[in-house]
């Protein structure tokens, strides 16, 4: 992120900072923390900003939201809504989404995100597993899935499981998938 007026860098992208940035100035970052505060139970993402960052563009999206533009003035404490980013999916129209906690075979604690069909009681339904990415890759958290909710809007339980070796649960985690490999279409093909 670079100053509006002198072309400095004042900052980065980091998805996982609050804001979905880590600014180089406290002061700067005190800003986005609290432009994100507004949004407790969203991803939030920095879509524009100001000079000094007094105003703020922020792009929020998550179990309820299927993405939402804000403008957030920040010495007037307000956010208001300027724009969707899909106005034809309404929230009633996004199926429930959670984390749930399960054990592997052999005893390592795994968790994941369960989305359900939109008003289920998440009862006798088909699951669709789906794996995205591979090792290395950052967790999944209960935020909007586009993919999730198309199969969930027809029906499907969607299970996104965080699984050994992805990023944000420590070095003891990412470690538990080393000497893994991924089998070939032969061997799966072999093993059935």
């Amino acid at each position: 992120l670079r100053d509006r007026l002198s072309g400095l860098l004042i900052g980065v992208t980091d998805r996982e900072a609050p804001g979905g940035v880590r600014m180089i100035d406290p002061e700067l970052q005190k800003r986005v923390v609290a432009a994100t505060k507004a949004f407790p139970d969203a991803q939030t993402y920095q879509a524009g900003y100001s000079v000094g960052l007094d105003r703020m563009v922020v792009y929020t999206e998550g179990a309820a939201d299927s993405g939402t533009y804000w403008l957030v003035d920040i010495d007037k404490k307000s956010a208001r809504p300027i724009g969707s980013a899909r106005p034809m999916i309404k929230a009633e129209d996004l199926g429930e989404v959670r984390t749930v906690h399960y054990q592997a075979g052999d005893g390592l604690a795994l968790d994941g995100v369960l989305t359900l069909p939109p008003k289920s009681a998440g009862k006798g339904l088909a699951l669709v597993v789906l794996l995205e990415g591979g090792p290395s890759r950052v967790r999944n958290s209960p935020n909007l899935n586009m993919l999730a909710q198309t199969f969930a809007s027809r029906g499907y339980a969607v299970l996104q499981p965080n699984y050994r070796g992805m990023l944000g649960y420590g070095e003891a985690f990412r470690k538990a998938a080393e000497g893994e490999v991924e089998l070939t279409v032969e061997q799966q093909q072999a093993a059935g």
